[in-house]
């Protein structure tokens, strides 16, 4: 019972304010399975401090794997990458093993609506990275 509650009250912080996860959309491979998205990949230290935000755009092609792609604005360069993926209800584990290595591990949903998404990674951290996206295919 406790962990229901618990579960029930849970919330995460997005970028230094509270969000509670959105209901409206369910996270599963079948949800994201021949969808494209397009947003920013944040990278913080201390909660709200900045360090740095690149643009990113991420297609799943199938319910097990996909590719991205992101800028990096300091360098000018871009990447792609390839990785695999598998949920468990709110928690999304991305496997990369190639370079660049930018979404590899678990990342926390704390916005999952029909043409929006975000995550967070080491929500435990201070030092922590979100990937806010927007559906476009």
């Amino acid at each position: 019972m406790l962990m229901v509650a618990l579960g029930l009250s849970f919330s995460a912080c997005s970028k230094g304010s509270e969000t509670v996860v959105s209901e409206q959309a369910v996270l599963t491979a079948e949800f994201l399975k021949q969808s494209a998205w397009k947003g920013t990949l944040t990278k913080s230290y201390n909660d709200d401090e900045f360090i740095s935000e690149s643009p990113v755009s991420v297609f799943f092609a199938t319910d097990t794997r996909g590719e991205y792609e992101y800028s990096d604005l300091e360098s000018g360069k871009k990447y792609k990458g390839e990785f695999t993926f598998d949920i468990d209800d709110k928690l999304i584990n991305f496997v990369e093993e190639s370079f660049p290595n930018q979404l590899a591990g678990d990342w926390l949903a704390t916005k999952i609506t029909n043409d929006e998404l975000e995550l967070v990674k080491d929500i435990h951290s201070d030092s922590r990275q979100y990937l806010s996206l927007k559906r476009t295919h």
